[in-house]
């Protein structure tokens, strides 16, 4: 009865100890490469239904955000206008940056990589 007991105690934790671990990896984000001292694209925003693009505005916790209207081929259409987002990281550094972006109602957080 013992060893029953004891079994079940084993599984029981085994059990609770992969929850747990699942649980964690759900929050581990994966961190897009972007070269050090160089202007990288990042993001773009368009809009097919009537070609009108929100504001658009955005923050880095260490590098700079910047946006440029350009065209690009979307919806169908060669010429369709977009916003692309720009980023650039501070001089020298390597290393972690996450990126907030806004536009209208709703947030974006990009994960970064600088190598």
């Amino acid at each position: 009865m013992k060893r029953l007991n004891l079994a079940t105690a084993g599984i029981v934790a085994f059990t609770l100890l992969m929850a747990m671990e699942s649980s964690l990896a759900q929050y581990e984000r994966s961190r897009r490469s972007v070269p050090a001292n160089t202007e990288t694209q990042i993001y773009n925003f368009w809009n097919c239904r009537n070609d009108v693009i929100q504001a658009v505005n955005g923050e880095a916790e260490r590098g700079r955000i910047t946006t440029r209207e350009t065209t690009q081929h979307r919806c169908g259409n060669r010429t369709q206008r977009v916003l692309q987002v720009i980023y650039m990281p501070p001089a020298g550094y390597k290393g972690p940056d996450d990126v907030y972006l806004y536009s209208g109602s709703s947030q974006s957080r990009i994960y970064l990589n600088i190598k």
